[in-house]
């Protein structure tokens, strides 16, 4: 064999010896992509529909047609599922999404437009060009988050529990699903986005002179804000999870750089600036709710539901997940401010999340909402990762066993979801065990769909 040949085999080895972390996250992202073109619906203009295409509207409408009041459309709301907007004062048309997953996917669009007009394709903003590169921006911002995340959680534990945290998430969870087939979503983007913000935060600890470490943490919290507004519960906790991790206190590092702390909240402000120039451009007024009748029932919490309920339980669907319930007895053992701060957030941002007069989160695989903490609930999981590895052959292969069989139960389910066999909101414990790894559609009637219209005026949220 030629010299070169054996070189160019021994690549992908040594990129795994050197570097894991980009290794596995290569391996992920090139899942992903597989999934993506064999599902295809990007060919059929599918993939920017319903809420992905609310998030995506203001590209085609700022760029395309210079008309963010979208006086240009001229077909009735939501036909085809492009469209979609909300009635505002005086009859203005409003985006019901923030515009932070439009920014995040510009350079993409920015592709795609190129490439429409450089192959023939339609370059009106929602040919198949514009899915195509809409996807592959998801799937690019979810391994981006996968490896920031990994190089995180490597600077407090080791390897090994580092790359199985990694691999549980984006394998073995329904993050699997939104990077690879619904990646317009935005909950991949808000995962990319706390999982740098924490990579960030711990270079705000070692910045001694440089401001730029700030200015970034800034732009990214209002990053945070601007893809999913509910998601400001979480910074304040990545802050104190990171001066927890660190052992320092936050209120002397606060005390000698108030300066830098003003420059990132005044970083984090501008990148929010555009949403509200966008409502006063609209509707004349600097802030514009949006969701109109939609609200949250914070005397009536989902939690049982939301957690382990069949229609979208998040431990039914990701049952790897089970094991953050000793991962957080464990890395209370290790680090017990770290692990009080991780439980105070993930029981805030639960208990809002299943506030939510549609807690189900519309069609939807799993719990999608708690996608976005996953990165904070990362560190009870490596945690016991770390311990059951130290613990020795028999733990280590069991902890092995497990989450290998959990990834195989998501592929699985996957597919069913994606096939209709798991239904997209009307499961319940009859049809979920009917359908459990069968290829078989359950009966209609073991099907029972929520009724919305009951649900948003909070009679109905069971």
């Amino acid at each position: 064999m030629p010299k070169f040949a054996c070189i160019s085999l021994l690549q992908p080895l040594e990129l795994i010896k050197k570097r894991p972390i980009t290794a596995l996250v290569l391996v992920f992202a090139i899942a992903c992509t597989w999934v993506f073109t064999n599902h295809a619906l990007y060919r059929k203009k599918a993939l920017i529909v319903y809420d992905m295409a609310e998030y995506y509207l203001y590209l085609p409408a700022f760029f395309l047609h210079q008309d963010l009041r979208l006086d240009y459309i001229f077909t009735p709301e939501g036909e085809g599922g492009f469209y979609w907007f909300k009635p505002g004062p005086g009859g203005s048309r409003v985006i019901k999404m923030t515009c932070g997953v439009a920014m995040l996917e510009s350079p993409f669009f920015g592709m795609a437009h190129l490439s429409a007009h450089l192959f023939g394709w339609k370059p009106d903003g929602w040919s198949p060009v514009y899915q195509f590169f809409i996807g592959l921006s998801g799937i690019f911002y979810a391994s981006l988050g996968l490896y920031l995340l990994g190089c995180f959680l490597l600077a407090y534990f080791p390897l090994k529990p580092v790359l199985l945290t990694i691999a549980s998430i984006g394998f073995a969870t329904n993050y699997l699903y939104y990077s690879a087939h619904e990646n317009g979503m935005s909950h991949v983007y808000s995962f990319f986005l706390l999982s740098a913000l924490l990579f960030m935060v711990r270079k705000i600890m070692y910045s001694r002179f440089s401001i730029i470490p700030f200015l970034i943490a800034g732009m990214i919290s209002g990053l945070v804000i601007a893809v999913r507004p509910v998601n400001i519960l979480l910074l304040p906790f990545v802050f104190l999870l990171v001066f927890a991790a660190e052992n320092k206190s936050p209120f002397h590092h606060f005390k000698e750089n108030i300066f830098r702390y003003l420059l990132l909240c005044i970083a984090g402000i501008a990148l929010l600036l555009p949403q509200f120039f966008y409502y006063k451009w609209v509707t004349g007024q600097w802030y514009f709710y949006a969701y109109v009748d939609e609200k949250f029932f914070f005397l009536h919490p989902q939690l049982i539901n939301v957690l382990i309920g069949y229609r979208k339980g998040l431990l039914v669907y990701c049952p790897v997940l089970f094991l953050l319930i000793p991962g957080f007895f464990i890395l209370f053992s290790h680090n017990k401010w770290m692990a009080t701060v991780t439980g105070l957030a993930a029981t805030c941002y639960v208990y809002v999340i299943s506030c939510w007069w549609c807690w189900w989160y519309g069609g939807s695989f799993g719990m999608r909402a708690l996608i976005d903490v996953f990165p904070l609930l990362s560190l009870p999981f490596v945690a016991l990762c770390h311990r059951t590895i130290a613990a020795g052959a028999v733990w280590r292969n069991a902890l092995y066993v497990f989450t290998s069989c959990c990834a195989l139960l998501l592929w699985v389910q996957f597919y069913q979801y994606t096939h209709c066999i798991i239904h997209y909101d009307g499961m319940n414990r009859k049809a979920y065990w009917h359908v459990f790894l069968s290829r078989k559609v359950a009966p209609a009637e073991y099907i029972h769909s929520p009724n919305y219209e009951k649900a948003v005026k909070g009679e109905d949220i069971d």
